[in-house]
């Protein structure tokens, strides 16, 4: 699967983009904010995360959309998208994204979350996206109400990082 943007490529991520993922995810900020990328990254911890990700793209109607973020001009992987929890029936998902250290604050996030939002809406005919930040991630809170999604709550205690509970936003967008 490809959602093609004016510099971006978003796809299922291949066994072969291994070494690009732990090099664009291997950060110990991205574990802070992400959460399900474990740090430090390992090779051995990024086959086994890519094998899960291949399996759940085979599936006919997939409960996850793990996409690699890559540039159209490198076919380098720089970070990923996710669309997760598909719920067909409520027609409702959650959105996700990291972008490594080195491509920040060009615009690629933005670009992403945008091509993925009118496929979730178009294509797979969602009606609600949600999203969850921590408070203190000032560049996906900021994007997210760029993206026109609105901060519904505050989810106190949400998660537990560094040996102590965060507070979160959690944010919707309605189609």
């Amino acid at each position: 699967m490809d959602i093609k943007t004016k510099r971006l490529i978003l796809r299922d991520v291949k066994k072969e983009d291994t070494a690009d993922f732990v090099l664009a995810g291997n950060s110990r900020e991205i574990n802070y904010f992400v959460w399900y990328i474990p740090y430090p990254l390992t090779m051995q911890k990024a086959k086994k995360m890519i094998k899960r990700m291949g399996e759940q793209a085979k599936s006919r109607r997939r409960r996850h959309y793990e996409l690699a973020i890559t540039l159209k001009k490198e076919e380098r992987v720089i970070g990923m998208i996710n669309l997760y929890d598909m719920d067909y029936k409520g027609r409702k998902c959650k959105i996700g994204y990291w972008i490594s250290e080195a491509q920040r604050r060009k615009g690629y996030a933005e670009e992403a979350c945008r091509a993925i939002i009118d496929f979730a809406f178009k294509k797979l005919k969602m009606h609600k996206i949600s999203g969850k930040t921590l408070m203190d991630n000032q560049a996906s809170n900021k994007l997210l109400k760029k993206l026109g999604f609105k901060k519904i709550a505050i989810s106190r205690e949400d998660q537990f990082i560094d040996n102590k509970f965060m507070d979160c936003y959690l944010w919707e967008r309605i189609g």
